[in-house]
């Protein structure tokens, strides 16, 4: 075979190989906002039908799938299918970023439970991330709620003076609830109506 036609043949299987990718990353897409929107509109049984698919497994990478769940499991309080989760997530290799957004989402629900254990076991697997905003929150989160502290307070009215939309809304109740932690109530109360004030405008 000459080096021309081996060239175009060359040419042909790299064009095809990086269009075969492009199908591939559009069929992921799609895979997904599909069960991001069944997950969205609480059609949970038909999420657990599509999540479980072989060809799921295929498009949805394994720590995706993961989360997807986490999700689910947030929604309808099951901590036994969240509890799952987490031992699966042990088993996968994850970069720092995907550990602070999966073991922070996992400790946000633990917060608003009983169960001690997993509060402090999600919140040290946050700690042992690198630095970052979702940290940093996921940190001021446990002195406020846990610890019934206000360590942070300078710090979040700081953060709350560029903060927008869902961020503000958090920081306003993380205040109010620090200034609670700290007994000063009329402080409290002026974060609370204003987060109060903000939820009303957005109905």
């Amino acid at each position: 075979m000459d080096v021309k036609k081996t060239f175009i043949i060359l040419l042909i299987l790299i064009v095809c190989s990086v269009a075969f990718e492009i199908i591939l990353s559009s069929m992921k897409k799609k895979r997904q906002n599909e069960l991001m929107n069944l997950f969205l509109a609480g059609e949970l049984e038909q999420f657990d039908a599509l999540l479980n698919r072989k060809s799921t497994k295929f498009f949805v990478p394994i720590y995706n799938s993961i989360i997807l769940n986490i999700n689910k499991a947030i929604l309808i309080k099951d901590e036994k299918l969240l509890n799952e989760m987490l031992n699966e997530a042990e088993k996968i290799n994850m970069n720092d970023d995907q550990k602070t957004h999966l073991y922070s989402k996992a400790f946000s629900y633990y917060v608003s439970t009983d169960n001690n254990i997993q509060k402090e076991q999600t919140y040290n697997k946050v700690l042992e991330c690198k630095d970052s905003q979702l940290k940093k929150y996921v940190m001021m989160v446990y002195d406020t709620f846990v610890k019934k502290g206000f360590a942070y307070l300078d710090e979040a009215e700081e953060m709350l003076k560029i903060a927008k939309g869902e961020d503000e809304d958090n920081l306003l109740t993380l205040i109010g609830t620090m200034y609670v932690n700290k007994k000063d109530i009329k402080k409290s109360e002026h974060y609370f109506c204003k987060a109060d004030n903000q939820e009303e405008e957005k109905q």
